[in-house]
């Protein structure tokens, strides 16, 4: 029997903007064809935390968020061969991963968990409460990203899609909110 497409928990990591969650959950509905469910907020996890570099470890929120997922969330029945939801945490807070000074987001290549996290994507980092269009387009993108490599994606070389790696805000902006006509076809294939 042939699996389900999964659906993706958009969990907040801390007070995230309801109408930035709307905006991605959405996004995800449009350009996935995934069920986008907002999660009960959970708290950061403090053992990410990396004193010397004063920002937050990437591997060690995907590992709370993978170990957490579960937890004191209500699950809708699953039928047989369903794939299990994945997971979409959204935080506030600068990340990074051991080879890079900073990261936008992060997931494993079909994972079940993933993060956005919108410390760098805004233009002021006290933006206010309301998000700005840019802010709501740039975190669109990296959630976009992000859950890609959950569905197996791997980074693209076109640089007009939005699998293609961007090290910096300034690359994110040049890229559209659409994926290049190869990882489409990659994401209509069915999961076996």
């Amino acid at each position: 029997m042939q699996k389900q497409r999964p659906e993706i928990g958009i969990v907040p990591v801390g007070d995230i903007s309801h109408i930035l969650l709307d905006v991605i959950a959405a996004h995800i509905t449009e350009y996935l064809h995934l069920e986008a469910i907002i999660m009960p907020a959970v708290n950061l996890p403090l053992q990410a935390w990396h004193q010397n570099r004063q920002q937050y470890n990437v591997g060690q929120i995907l590992a709370y968020l993978a170990a957490n997922k579960d937890g004191g969330v209500e699950k809708r029945a699953r039928k047989e061969g369903e794939d299990d939801e994945k997971v979409l945490g959204v935080l506030a807070v600068d990340l990074f991963i051991p080879i890079f000074t900073h990261v936008f987001g992060g997931a494993k290549q079909g994972a079940d968990c993933a993060i956005v996290s919108i410390y760098r994507l805004m233009d002021h980092p006290q933006e206010g409460t309301a998000p700005s269009p840019r802010l709501l387009e740039r975190s669109t993108k990296v959630a976009l990203h992000e859950i890609g490599h959950l569905l197996n994606l791997v980074h693209c070389d076109d640089t007009h899609c939005l699998m293609h790696f961007s090290g910096n805000i300034g690359e994110l902006d040049q890229l559209p909110v659409f994926f290049c006509r190869y990882c489409r076809s990659f994401l209509k294939q069915p999961r076996s």
